[in-house]
C-alpha cells in the first residue's frame, strides 16, 4: 500500500508521517510537542520526560492505524509530537542512546556479533533508531542490551516518529538513503534478536 494522500486539512509534518506509517499498517499515537525546549503538557519546563508521553489514555492499547480516528486526533492536537508502537506493529527498534553510551556499547554489540544490515534508521535528538521486522510467531522481548542500547518491542514501548521535535530543538529525521518506505526495513532473524538478549546478560 502506497503513502496516504495528504489531507486538506493543515497537519504538520509529523502528522503527515503518522499517516503514512499507519497506512503501512503501524499503529500510531499522539505525544505532546515541544515549544521554545519546554513541553506542551501542563508541567513545562518541570516535565521529566519533554516532548515524549502521550496525550491519550491507555496509549499501548489505543493506539491505532485507522486514518479517520488519526485525523480527528491530528486535529484535535494540532501541536502533537508523534509516536508508534513497534512490538503492535511486527517490529522491533534497537534505540541508540549516546549521551549514556550507546555509541560505545554498540561497538561492543558490532564486536561480537557483526554489523546491523542495511534497514530503516532515524537520526533521534541524542542518538539513533535502527528498525527491524519482526516475524510473527517470534517471541521477543523489550530489554536494556547496555548502556545506551535498548531492545524496544512488545505492547508496551512506543518510539518517535520522524518529524517529530526533541527538547532539545532537533527534529527526528531519516537518515538519508534510510527512509520508510523507500528501504523496507529487514526481517530480524530470530536468533539475532536473542542474542541481544543474551548479550545483555553478559554485562
Amino acid at each position: 500500500m502506497g503513502r496516504q494522500e495528504r489531507p486538506s486539512q493543515d497537519l504538520n509534518p509529523a502528522a503527515l508521517e503518522a499517516l503514512a506509517f499507519a497506512s503501512h499498517g503501524r499503529r500510531v499515537l499522539p505525544v505532546y510537542g515541544i515549544k521554545g525546549g519546554e513541553c506542551r503538557c501542563r508541567f513545562g519546563e518541570r516535565c521529566d520526560r519533554p516532548g515524549k508521553h502521550p496525550r491519550i489514555n491507555r496509549p499501548y492499547q489505543n493506539s491505532t492505524s485507522d486514518i479517520a480516528r488519526i485525523l480527528k486526533w491530528a486535529a484535535a492536537k494540532p501541536d502533537s509530537n508523534w509516536a508508534w508502537v513497534p512490538g503492535r506493529s511486527n517490529h522491533a527498534v534497537v534505540d541508540v542512546d549516546q549521551r549514556n553510551g550507546g555509541s560505545e556499547s554498540l561497538l561492543s554489540l558490532v564486536a561480537e556479533y557483526g554489523s546491523f544490515p542495511d534497514t530503516e534508521t532515524v537520526q533521534t535528538g541524542d542518538g539513533t533508531h535502527h528498525v527491524f521486522k519482526v516475524r510473527p510467531g517470534d517471541q521477543i522481548a523489550a530489554c536494556q542490551i547496555a548502556a545506551g542500547l535498548e531492545l524496544k518491542t512488545g505492547s508496551s514501548s512506543y518510539v518517535m516518529i520522524p518529524h517529530s521535535r526533541h527538547f532539545s530543538g532537533r527534529e527526528y529525521t531519516y537518515e538519508v538513503g534510510y527512509e520508510f518506505p523507500l528501504i523496507d526495513p529487514v526481517t530480524c532473524p530470530h536468533d539475532r534478536i536473542h542474542s541481544l538478549s543474551r548479550f545483555s546478560d553478559q554485562l
